[in-house]
């Protein structure tokens, strides 16, 4: 299902110069160039947060992305004081439109997304955390569809290649860990273009 997918998206991106936006004829799209702005909310699930990222066309071939979170909670009982999390995210991206059709359509797109989290709690008159770094860049194949009056449906698939370092404390100890890996991407958006 997924190698469908992406034989979809390359040979949509493949006959992309084929497509003449206009009112009618063979291969014909209805001209999407006006919405210039996409607004995409979202939920962090946990700790629980919100997110957006914001899209902008800045010619008929190519957009930009940015994109934040914040997130926080906190788990009271047990042994300890409580347990409190923290985390935030910054993304920035742009995306390549090889019809020309503004956002509507077929998208070749790049993605660095940084994200922070800690979580603290005092468990047996120690202190315990942990932080945590992620920094992870992706390239995206996908397709948007903007319906009027603004509804957009972006799907994609891709890989990226992610690095991660964990570093736990518990009194006067310290110890990180260290990670860098590939990993796939993919990315189900439903946003509002304006």
């Amino acid at each position: 299902m997924g190698g469908d997918m992406i034989l979809m998206l390359v040979s949509a991106l493949a006959s992309a110069a084929d497509v003449v936006i206009e009112d009618d004829g063979p291969h014909v799209m209805a001209d999407k160039r006006e919405y210039r702005n996409l607004v995409t909310p979202g939920l962090i699930m946990w700790p629980p947060g919100a997110k957006v990222r914001l899209q902008r066309s800045i010619t008929d071939h190519a957009s930009v992305i940015v994109g934040g979170g914040l997130a926080s909670g906190h788990i009271g009982g047990c042994d300890c004081e409580g347990l409190g999390w923290a985390r935030y995210q910054v993304m920035a991206g742009a995306d390549y439109h090889p019809i020309g059709n503004g956002m509507h359509g077929p998208y070749l797109g790049a993605r660095v997304l940084y994200r922070h989290g800690g979580a603290a709690t005092s468990l047996f008159s120690q202190d315990v955390s942990t932080e945590h770094d992620m920094l992870t860049a992706r390239g995206i194949l996908g397709y948007r569809w903007i319906m009027d009056p603004g509804l957009s449906v972006a799907l994609g698939v891709g890989a990226g290649y992610r690095e991660s370092l964990r570093t736990y404390s518990a009194g006067e100890s310290e110890t990180s860990v260290g990670l860098q890996t590939l990993v796939p991407a993919a990315e189900v958006n439903l946003s509002w273009a304006f």
